[in-house]
């Protein structure tokens, strides 16, 4: 997908990579079922993107981040991410916090969380509340590049599976709200 400038991936492309994987093979189960049904689609936007992917049970996580998405290079791959994702399978908002405040602590160009929450009322109040929080502690900003929280809630349609995002431009004041499905 990238061109010969180079281009990364920005969030609107994560976006639409997610919403095309799982419209073609719908994740199920729970809990490490869950996690495993992610992995290829998590694996697949990388791909998508031509990345180098770091991941536990692929080349192994990076301080503990669930994903990063390298540039491809030959050799010793000394390149910093393009993409940090971490993929907070706990349906609890404390656990998407850490993992959360863990990603916004890189200087990717895209940082990415994802979480899940019961229902989608509260999927609402767990994103407004972390987009809240990052503020409140003054979470860097990147010039150019992009923070991405994206909430989840059991649904029965897991095709039409519909997800709420929430997006910052790092050269923006206000976090754009949305959803996919």
């Amino acid at each position: 997908m990238r061109g010969q400038e180079e281009k990364e991936m920005k969030a609107r492309d994560f976006l639409d990579q997610l919403e095309k994987h799982v419209r073609k093979k719908a994740p199920s189960g729970l809990g490490g079922e869950w996690t495993a049904a992610m992995r290829p689609i998590l694996d697949g936007i990388g791909q998508t993107w031509d990345y180098e992917i770091n991941r536990q049970g692929k080349n192994g996580e990076i301080n503990h981040i669930d994903y990063c998405f390298f540039k491809k290079c030959s050799g010793p791959n000394w390149y910093p991410p393009s993409v940090v994702l971490e993929h907070e399978n706990a349906w609890n908002l404390e656990e998407t916090r850490k993992d959360f405040w863990k990603c916004c602590l890189y200087a990717a160009p895209l940082r990415v969380t994802i979480g899940y929450a019961s229902t989608e009322a509260n999927a609402l109040e767990s994103g407004r509340e972390l987009t809240d929080f990052f503020g409140e502690y003054s979470l860097h900003r990147i010039s150019g590049g992009e923070v991405l929280l994206i909430y989840g809630w059991e649904q029965s349609d897991l095709r039409s599976r519909q997800w709420l995002y929430w997006l910052l431009d790092g050269n923006k004041r206000k976090w754009q709200e949305g959803r996919i499905n």
